[in-house]
């Protein structure tokens, strides 16, 4: 049920951020917000690791993949993580 409630939050914000974010993919609580732009995606990542010390992971070095934001949330993980971690990515992202 976490897994999918958090695989929501993260459609949400795609579905808000339509400049910057293409879609977002996953399964559970492994999520993708993908990327237009490799910048873009690094300085995400960068905020949220640096401002909030939420652990997102940049991919940017294949050729044939979008630029993506990646998470792996624990399997503790509670809904109230889950909105914690979503209003942060939504700061940040507002921050661009």
């Amino acid at each position: 049920m976490l897994g999918q409630r958090w695989q929501e939050l993260l459609q949400q914000l795609a579905g808000r951020h339509p400049g910057f974010i293409r879609r977002a993919e996953g399964d559970g609580l492994l999520g993708t917000l993908l990327f237009y732009d490799a910048d873009q995606a690094v300085a995400f990542c960068r905020m949220m690791n640096e401002q909030y010390r939420i652990d997102v992971s940049a991919q940017t070095y294949k050729a044939d993949c979008p630029p993506a934001a990646l998470t792996k949330l624990p399997l503790i993980a509670s809904e109230k993580l889950l909105e914690f971690i979503a209003d942060k990515m939504e700061k940040a992202l507002a921050a661009f």
